[in-house]
């Protein structure tokens, strides 16, 4: 796994993309985003967070309270109602990723617990024909409101320069990735490459293959990463 990269989804968040609360999706938008930048190899991937979809690159707690009610045991008693194979680890994968969305921010986290009442409102069998009722919730979290800005910054580079067609599923998809870095590498690992990502953005289309002219923000991210 490269240290900074853009997956189509996040493992850690993956069941928690699929409309109707299942088993884990692959597809956490159902379109790629390709590779982002890699600096390095590592086992970490990227992360930041921010409070709201804001300027800042760096990553920051959200200090507005906002959405602090867990839509998970519902929606994992739900689950297991239905024998529904992603009620497995449901309480594990669903607070992590409500985690990850609270990083993303108080706005972000509202939609994806929108989404978890959606579903915990269902009938088994439409959880079961993994039915659209609660496409309009899943749609919502793709959306600028979803994203940092250090991805948005990178995905407008991306499109500017011809690698991305679609700015604001490449800043969710790498939003989500980010937000499983944050858990599983820390703030420092997070902010060394909320700053890379800020750097890659800044260069012109010609510099970013390899990249070039970020090349303090690479060592810092290898350093912070391990």
């Amino acid at each position: 796994m490269t240290c900074v990269q853009v997956v189509t989804a996040a493992a850690l968040l993956g069941a928690c993309h699929s409309r109707t609360g299942g088993a884990p999706a692959t597809e956490a938008t159902g379109s790629s985003t390709g590779p982002a930048p890699t600096p390095g190899s590592s086992t970490a991937e990227p992360g930041t967070a921010g409070s709201t979809a804001a300027e800042s690159t760096g990553p920051a707690q959200s200090t507005s309270g906002g959405a602090d009610e867990s839509g998970c045991p519902a929606h994992c008693a739900k689950l297991e109602e239905c024998a529904d194979p992603g009620a497995d680890g449901c309480m594990y994968w669903c607070p992590d990723a409500e985690t990850g969305y609270r990083f993303i921010g108080d706005a972000c986290l509202a939609l994806y617990i929108k989404k978890l009442n959606c579903v915990s409102g269902l009938t088994c069998a439409q959880i079961e024909a993994e039915a659209e009722a609660c496409a309009d919730e899943q749609d919502a979290l793709v959306s600028e409101a979803c994203t940092v800005a250090s991805c948005r910054d990178m995905c407008k580079k991306l499109v500017e320069c011809g690698g991305q067609d679609d700015g604001v599923v490449c800043a969710v998809e790498c939003s989500l990735a980010q937000t499983e870095s944050l858990l599983e590498a820390g703030m420092e690992c997070a902010a060394a490459i909320a700053n890379y990502y800020a750097c890659f953005a800044t260069r012109p289309c010609d510099k970013l293959d390899p990249v070039q002219g970020c090349e303090a923000e690479v060592a810092a991210t290898e350093a912070a990463c391990g």
